[in-house]
């Protein structure tokens, strides 16, 4: 039988999710991070996690300790409360720059249409006040400037980039065409005490899809966005850019061919490979490719290499790249029918090739995109949904994906014939049962300690529901456990397979001795029942 290789999925405790007693619907009192419903987590240089979030027309930040288990008071990043532009595509921002710096960004809501202004404030004692909100773009119109976002690089400069609308009002007052918006950028050489005037980096771009940004090799800043090419093709564009102006003119990054006068509404993401190459994730409903995938631009010649799809579900999209040393890492979401699942693929050969989807986490209601940051060599999942709150998982070792087998009525005597002479578990669960998913983390564990004993999982789940036991499964480390779930050959004929007198309670657990004895038990077992267990089979 195959086994079960996971990523390792640990949840840390921030706190609880939001709840009535967490005053998520009160103007008064200071909201959970939990309330915000798209927050932007980022670790700085020490390991502290920093968290921005937006609630009841406010941007607040709040930072851990470097056990994540704990989170300080709220801080109100702007005093007056305003009408704040957020969703998944435009979220508000939060980076640290080298001198411990907190630097904030979001979007303002302005009359009209589609119409905002980029906020920006600043913190240079920690994180407990900010200086007065100041607005970066500098034309005074009324237009859209929007989708912002934030980079300090390794010199703490600070880079604001965002999609701007001046240029396509301008054309609209004189009487001529402009296709979508374009990108304007701003850059404060100072700790973000003054920002330089606007400039343009590019013309033509989408207007409702989040620019991905990163410091290249060189020291320039990388844009990656959703550009406008010839009628109406919505394909990607790169730029590159620095304190004086462009340094990389646009080129068009992908060639899917979507052709679409529509908001995509899936911005990409971008990390630096090094000596001007470029890690992108995309997703695009193209006429040549559907789907999220994934590519290494050479930024000096515009050649597009390692060409892969990452996923062609129909419900994958929003991607989130991240390189820490000797892994690359993509996750993405996707929609099971039943509930919304975070996928995972790596890399341990820089994008060349990529190991099975893993899930790294799901829920049933409503979720914000998934992102993926760092805490040195670590990776941790960032994802707020609306049943869970915010939620930050830690994720080790290379994905890969649960094979199940399908158990039918042989399968109980091949098992018992497969482990004869030695003590083994077999433990039968089912997805909507609660008490299950605790002794799944109880049998990992054990697993750890005792990876010479063989663990057996049976799930009694129908074989339509194959999609939710693996989504369980590769959310436990199971290190060596064989998976199974029922066939469908009958699922009385099944239990009977396996134990005439069981009566369909769970979980139920088998311990196997050494011998061929057989003891069920039915409730969660105990770590300390297991191990007199082991102790009296003669392991």
């Amino acid at each position: 039988m195959r086994r079960i290789v996971t990523a390792l999925v640990l949840a840390l405790a921030l706190c609880g999710p939001a709840s009535a007693s967490q005053d998520c619907d009160s103007d008064g009192g200071i909201p959970s991070v939990h309330c915000g419903r798209t927050p932007t987590a980022v670790f700085d240089d020490g390991g502290r996690l920093w968290i921005a979030f937006e609630f009841g027309g406010r941007i607040y930040v709040t930072a851990g300790d470097d056990d994540l288990e704990s989170l300080s008071t709220p801080v109100a990043v702007n005093e007056d409360a305003e009408a704040i532009d957020v969703n998944g595509e435009n979220r508000p921002k939060i980076a640290i720059g080298p001198g411990g710096e907190v630097y904030v960004s979001w979007t303002r809501k302005l009359p009209g249409g589609f119409n905002g202004e980029i906020r920006f404030s600043r913190s240079l004692d920690g994180g407990a006040s900010f200086e007065p909100v100041r607005t970066i773009n500098d034309d005074g119109l009324v237009t859209g400037h929007r989708f912002e976002t934030l980079v300090v690089d390794s010199g703490g400069d600070v880079y604001l980039a965002w999609i701007d609308k001046r240029d396509r009002l301008a054309a609209t007052e004189a009487g001529e065409s402009y296709a979508g918006a374009a990108v304007y950028y701003a850059v404060s050489t100072d700790r973000g005490k003054t920002f330089a005037e606007n400039r343009r980096a590019a013309a033509h771009s989408c207007e409702c899809c989040r620019i991905a940004a990163t410091e290249a090799a060189s020291g320039d800043i990388a844009l990656f966005y959703r550009g406008i090419f010839g009628d109406n093709i919505r394909d990607h564009a790169f730029v590159t850019v620095d304190a004086e102006g462009v340094t990389t003119p646009m080129q068009r990054a992908t060639d899917d061919e979507w052709h679409i006068d529509a908001c995509p509404h899936h911005g990409p993401s971008l990390v630096s490979a090094g000596a001007g190459a470029f890690d992108l994730a995309w997703f695009t409903n193209g006429e040549r490719r559907k789907g999220v995938f994934y590519a290494r631009l050479d930024a000096d010649d515009g050649e597009l290499t390692r060409l892969s799809p990452v996923s062609t579900d129909p419900s994958a999209g929003h991607p989130a790249l991240l390189r820490v040393p000797g892994r690359l890492l993509i996750a993405w979401k996707e929609f099971t029918g039943e509930q919304t699942v975070v996928r995972l693929i790596e890399s341990g050969d820089d994008g060349r090739t990529w190991s099975e989807p893993a899930t790294l986490a799901s829920t049933q209601r409503d979720s914000d995109h998934p992102f993926l940051v760092a805490r040195g060599d670590a990776v941790f999942l960032s994802w707020h949904t609306a049943d869970e709150g915010l939620r930050v998982l830690a994720v080790g070792g290379r994905a890969q994906r649960v094979d199940l087998q399908v158990f039918g009525p042989g399968s109980m005597r091949d098992i018992e014939r497969a482990h004869a002479g030695s003590p083994f578990v077999v433990a039968v669960w089912a997805t909507d049962c609660p008490p299950c998913r605790r002794e799944l983390e109880l049998l990992g564990t054990f697993a750890k300690r005792h990876p010479d004993v063989p663990v057996v999982l049976i799930a009694t789940d129908p074989p339509g529901n194959a999609g939710a036991v693996e989504e369980i499964l590769a959310s436990f480390e199971l290190p060596g456990a064989e998976a199974l779930q029922f066939g469908d050959a009958g699922a009385e004929r099944l239990r009977h397979a396996i134990d005439p007198t069981w009566r369909g309670e769970m979980p139920r657990t088998y311990l196997y001795g050494h011998d061929g004895t057989r003891a069920g038990v039915s409730g969660p077992i105990s770590d300390a029942l297991l191990e007199r267990w082991l102790e009296g089979s003669g392991n």
